[in-house]
């Protein structure tokens, strides 16, 4: 009776002892996750100073729009693999079928090297009809054809970035994205040396040439890593389930498509701005200037943060699927409400902040006004763009991922009229007006999806506490360091001091009004 009653305690506590050292390792993963992000984001803007003091604006102008083309290659190139690697594995560990992993990775990348290899040919037969039909600039020919080369080894390492993903190992996926950054930079460093005068076009290709090697050695990494990785799921090929190919292509194909489409238009959209620009009367140099300060410098500004939140989605979201696959709507429920709520609380702060201290931020990093002026103006964007990204992320997550992508073409297919024929007429107001509007109304839809597939509860308090904490923290943090003789002013210590001390009191303050709306504790898994 004893050892059957021990026996009975321990099967009891086996699932509850599962749940703990689950969410210990999910605390772990995102707590490592958080820091690698935060290393990625200084490491890539600190890669936009330097290519600012490379390039100028006007080169950085140029190389957004050979940044713009290549996106349209490498979403062929990657054809949504990384979403259905991460989707296929977590359905077979969540069906329990360990073993089916390592015959789904290869059909995954087997689908990668071919989409790849494709979007390369492609690339290369075609990049000055490209550059003359897309962009109208003939000087960005000759850095498609060098970015092309990478295309093979950026989707194979898409499909190891889902698998990694989606059996939780973070360290691995963050070794090779760390290692793909700080070689791009050093080799960056090495072919564009301060000082040289070096001709925009043959400048950018340089850049390119040190983005292919890094793609290379990230892969290199990342498939050692597989490798090894993969060894716990026997030696065997595995079987996954039989109908592995259908649900792959089921997932693939219609994402890749509306991929496709998106970015399409997303980069028509892009390169219609220079254009639309000259048209209400800036130079062609004035125009490459101003589109490369906003997305070359305002824009890594503005995502720099979202790296201390995005960790949590993206170490949860799997969770998600697993919970759907086990018919689980509260508990998949709970994960994208409490997901929501922090994002609510991280990106309001995050936008008072810049809307505080974005022209001297600004100063600080760029030396730059025209960017501290956009940062301010795209301030309210934060909200809703960190709020879009996960809402979107978590659709994915919970299998709706067409949808989204339905959502994603329609805001892109109204932006590209609206720029068209906004642009000409109020130029970069116009457009900054643009981009506040699209992203409102990506955001409202995704929500009303979001809400509709599983119960989202989110309180008045939720909604309203935060703003006025924000407001109240950023106004006290000034007047104290004023008093104490550290007034705002444009260097990167005097910014670091309010913003910390900002933040500081905005969680004290919210801790205060509303507990619960920034509890650290996870959801139940």
């Amino acid at each position: 009776m004893n050892n059957a009653c021990r026996d009975g305690n321990i099967v009891c506590c086996a699932p509850r002892r599962y749940h703990c050292m689950l969410k210990t390792k999910i605390i772990l993963n995102t707590l490592l996750l958080t820091c690698v992000s935060l290393l990625l984001r200084c490491v890539g803007l600190y890669f936009q100073v330097i290519l600012t003091d490379r390039l100028g604006t006007e080169g950085l102008g140029l190389f957004q729009l050979v940044l713009s083309v290549h996106t349209l290659a490498v979403t062929v190139a990657v054809s949504g693999i990384r979403y259905a690697a991460a989707r296929l594995v977590s359905e077979e560990l969540g069906a329990g079928r360990p073993s089916g992993v390592r015959g789904v990775m290869l059909r995954c990348l087997t689908l990668a090297l071919v989409c790849g290899a494709v979007s390369c040919t492609l690339v290369r037969m075609f990049a000055v009809n490209f550059a003359a039909a897309l962009t109208g600039e003939p000087r960005v020919a000759s850095s498609l054809r060098v970015l092309a080369f990478g295309l093979p080894f950026l989707a194979l390492s898409s499909a190891i970035s889902g698998y990694f993903t989606a059996v939780l190992r973070v360290a691995k996926a963050s070794a090779a994205q760390v290692l793909e950054q700080v070689s791009m930079i050093a080799l960056t460093l090495i072919l564009l040396p301060a000082g040289s005068c070096t001709a925009i076009e043959e400048a950018c290709v340089k850049v390119c040439i040190a983005a292919v090697a890094a793609d290379v050695l990230s892969f290199i990494v990342s498939l050692v890593l597989y490798l090894h990785d993969r060894a716990k799921y026997g030696e065997s090929g595995g079987r996954p389930a039989p109908d592995c190919g259908r649900r792959l292509a089921g997932l693939a194909i219609p994402l890749a498509l509306t991929s496709y489409a998106r970015t399409a238009l997303s980069t028509l959209r892009h390169v219609l701005v220079p254009k639309g620009l000259e048209r209400h009367g800036y130079s062609p140099e004035k125009a490459l200037s101003a589109f490369g300060t906003l997305h070359g410098m305002t824009f890594p500004v503005l995502t720099f943060p979202s790296a201390l939140f995005y960790a949590v989605s993206d170490v949860l979201i799997p969770n998600l699927t697993e919970a759907q696959m086990r018919g689980n709507t509260e508990k998949a429920g709970h994960i994208v409400s409490y997901i929501l709520r922090l994002c609510f609380v991280f990106s309001v702060g995050v936008s008072a902040v810049f809307l505080a201290f974005g022209n001297e931020l600004a100063l600080a990093v760029f030396k730059n006004r025209d960017a501290g002026n956009y940062i301010v103006a795209l301030s309210p964007l934060v909200l809703v763009m960190y709020m879009d990204s996960v809402a979107d992320g978590m659709l994915k997550g919970l299998g709706e991922q067409f949808y989204s992508m339905l959502i994603n073409i329609a805001d892109a297919a109204m932006s590209l009229l609206l720029v068209f024929y906004i642009i000409p007429a109020a130029g970069m107001r116009g457009y900054l007006a643009i981009i506040l509007f699209s992203e409102c109304f990506n955001f409202t839809l995704s929500m009303r999806r979001l809400s509709k597939t599983v119960p989202v509860s989110v309180s008045a308090r939720d909604i309203f506490s935060p703003p006025l904490c924000a407001a109240a923290g950023i106004c006290i943090a000034r007047a104290v360091l004023q008093l104490c003789g550290l007034g705002l002013i444009p260097s990167g210590f005097s910014c670091v001091l309010h913003i910390v001390f900002s933040g500081l009191i905005y969680a004290a303050l919210l801790r205060s009004v509303s507990p619960a709306t920034v509890s650290l504790s996870f959801p139940p898994l």
